[in-house]
């Protein structure tokens, strides 16, 4: 652990950032808790993730005057919407939808004023339904916009206008204060403020959080009988909240980060709400740190370049059999896999869960069981194709997770799955058991190839053999438990061990597949070629049961993992294996008929 945070503090300290505010001031304010989407995350985060809702962009663009989503968020909040307007903050990927708002289809972002202006000249007209769902995501955006921007002058001219006409009207200073609160609420007033940076505790209900922009409210004082600054409605206490206030209304963000940063430390680390199963507690400044960490170092690229270097230093170290080669390559894998790591046992600290309950989390905690098992497996059978092919299905797994852009933020656990021992015990079991079906998918694709081979090129296939067996096996011992445990826990929640949910559906019918071909093998009506190929048949239904069921057919009670998009590429993917397979089995055939013609 000191070791882990000496590295996390030196990541810290070397990542600068540029921009009007000064970088001390920024760095200060990134490891402060921000309350967006039902948790408190740092305001780094906040940022990031806020910056993609608008621009659909994961970096800051050269063309914007920025240099992170940090400096254009704060400008936007302390400078309002009117400097911010004319900038192309609107990334738009969609061609047809340019079209029928009139923009430029060449250009790829816009500013509000275009974006606003184009829908409003180009009202919605009869289309499809994509056309429908884009357009109605960029209305979306541009609400989350003004939410952004939103000035709390408003709110403080309507507050004193209120107040000079009850002057006029004659009422005492008691009587005013008294009315005024009866109409303008100061509870309401702090709830009713723009969702940007939620950073300020309210004291009742506890765990409830306001925008900064509280911070430069107004309320009337029936002594001076005149409008002051806003009193502390925050936990912290007086005195702290009001040189977080000047430090806020001066824009002094270094002596705000200093007091906001002091304030924090009293309450982190301690329960908000409880219950009888369970308590939340606000993140402490580590947890804090640590998601800082994940957001500016990226893990997931160096894990899978890592992987590719590791597959091409196994190749050479198998054609060129050299102990260096071979030192080369297990280090590369042995670093691989601490990325790796590092990466899924993050998301483990900081959510305090298993990084298991949405897609992104599966897709990257497969591969990690899959090169966790080649260990175990290079162990016993001291074959090089083992590592290549846990590394292979790693890469191609981290590839689809990068290219698809798939949604990678930490966000808090399903009420579902709200479940520290079954997500552990069912959904570990049930997706590691994916990892080596894929493996022993990987490997049956390689012995079928080999198979399709001379007969003196295909000595390696009964290498492949009982490494394709065991993979199998494993698959089934953590596939078959576990979807029955699985049914226990729906009995638990949801009152009923079984329902043919489609889900529960996949997973007998793949369990029921795997049992299948074992037995076949096991009973010598198969060997070699036939267990590669009801592999393969396993795996796509395996594939189906993870990917299928939540994007194609988007139904059931397991609605925490459904999403969309990929189809096309799954049914080309489909259409290619089956191709593969009918050739292989093809050349096979034909290759047997010759040798048994020459005996």
């Amino acid at each position: 652990m000191p070791k882990f945070i000496f590295l996390l503090l030196f990541f810290l300290s070397v990542y600068e950032l540029k921009g009007e505010f000064h970088n001390s001031e920024i760095v200060h304010l990134e490891e402060l808790p921000v309350l967006y989407q039902g948790r408190f995350r740092p305001l780094k985060a906040y940022a990031a993730l806020t910056f993609y809702e608008l621009t659909h962009k994961q970096k800051m663009p050269s063309s914007l005057p920025f240099s992170t989503p940090e400096e254009l968020l704060l400008k936007m909040h302390f400078q309002g919407p009117t400097v911010f307007t004319t900038q192309p903050l609107f990334s738009l990927g969609y061609a047809p939808l340019k079209l029928e708002l009139g923009l430029n289809p060449k250009e790829d972002a816009f500013s509000y004023q275009e974006v606003q202006h184009a829908l409003q000249e180009n009202p919605k007209s009869l289309s499809d339904e994509r056309l429908d769902a884009e357009r109605t995501a960029l209305l979306n955006r541009l609400e989350r916009f003004s939410q952004l921007t939103h000035e709390v002058s408003k709110d403080n001219n309507t507050f004193a206008t209120s107040v000079l006409a009850l002057k006029q009207q004659g009422f005492s200073s008691v009587e005013i204060a008294s009315l005024i609160e009866e109409r303008f609420p100061v509870q309401k007033r702090l709830l009713g403020l723009s969702s940007a940076f939620q950073m300020l505790p309210l004291k009742i209900p506890k765990g409830t959080w306001v925008s900064l922009s509280a911070l430069a409210l107004k309320e009337f004082d029936a002594k001076s009988g005149d409008l002051k600054w806003i009193s502390n409605f925050t936990l912290y206490p007086d005195l702290l909240f009001t040189q977080i206030q000047q430090a806020y209304l001066d824009q002094d963000l270094a002596n705000l980060a200093a007091y906001l940063n002091k304030g924090y430390a009293q309450i982190a680390n301690t329960p908000y709400q409880k219950s009888i199963k369970q308590q939340l507690i606000y993140p402490s400044k580590m947890r804090l740190q640590a998601e800082v960490f994940y957001y500016s170092f990226p893990l997931l690229e160096v894990t899978l370049v890592l992987y590719g270097f590791t597959i091409f230093a196994f190749s050479m170290a198998h054609f060129f059999p050299k102990p260096l080669l071979f030192n080369c390559a297990f280090s590369l894998i042995a670093l691989a896999f601490i990325c790796h790591t590092v990466l899924l046992g993050l998301r483990c600290y900081i959510l305090q869960r298993p990084p298991v309950s949405n897609m992104f989390e599966t897709v990257i905690y497969v591969p990690w069981i899959t090169v966790f098992g080649s260990f175990l497996f290079r162990i016993i059978f001291r074959n090089a194709f083992i590592m290549i092919g846990s590394c292979t299905v790693a890469v191609l797994l981290l590839v689809v997770v990068y290219l698809s852009r798939m949604n990678s933020s930490l966000e808090n656990v399903q009420a579902v799955l709200d479940s520290q021992y079954w997500l552990i015990i069912h959904v570990l079991m049930i997706v590691g058991s994916y990892g080596f079906f894929l493996f022993s998918g990987l490997l049956s694709h390689l012995s079928l190839f080999a198979y399709t081979l001379h007969t003196n090129a295909r000595a390696w296939t009964h290498k492949l053999e009982p490494l394709i067996l065991q993979t199998m096996y494993l698959g089934t011992a953590l596939l078959i438990p576990g979807t029955l445990l699985g049914g226990v826990w729906a009995a638990e929640s949801w009152g009923r061990f079984w329902d043919w949910d489609p889900k529960e559906s996949w997973a007998f019918i793949s369990g029921c597949v795997y049992i299948f071909w074992i037995h076949l093998y096991r009973f010598h009506h198969i060997h070699g070629f036939g267990l590669a190929i009801g592999s393969i048949v396993g795996m796509q239904s395996i594939i189906f049961t993870w990917y299928g069921v939540n994007y194609i057919l988007g139904t059931g009670l397991h609605s925490y993992g459904f999403g969309s998009g990929g189809n096309l590429y799954y049914y080309v993917f489909i259409t290619a294996d089956l191709l593969f397979v009918g050739v292989a089995a093809l050349r096979y055939t034909r290759l047997n008929s010759k040798r048994g013609l020459i005996h």
